[in-house]
């Protein structure tokens, strides 16, 4: 195999994994607002964010991936935005527990 396919595919397949990360850690948010369970605090959910995070940028520089790279990204903005706002609210109609 040449080395431009391997590099092709590899940065396909962090781009892919990106992209499912993101999808997993929105998965542990919906199963948190839907049974009450508190997974969303987990280390694993901030993990799965982070490498979201990670993957997408790395994922975004070559031209062969760029579009798994943009959409893990935004998946982790999205992420990222949802707690926030979900944490400001919540200490805005609670402040003191």
């Amino acid at each position: 195999m040449e080395l431009g396919k391997l590099s092709k595919l590899f940065f396909s397949v962090i781009g892919g994994m990106s992209v499912l990360s993101g999808i997993l850690a929105l998965i542990l948010i919906n199963i948190a607002v839907l049974t009450g369970i508190n997974v969303i605090m987990d280390d694993l959910y901030f993990s799965l964010m982070w490498m979201t995070f990670m993957l997408g940028i790395i994922a975004v520089f070559p031209k062969s991936s760029r579009s798994f790279g943009m959409r893990g990204l935004l998946l982790g903005i999205y992420l990222f935005v949802f707690i926030s706002v979900t944490f400001i609210v919540g200490w805005w109609i609670y402040p003191f527990p």
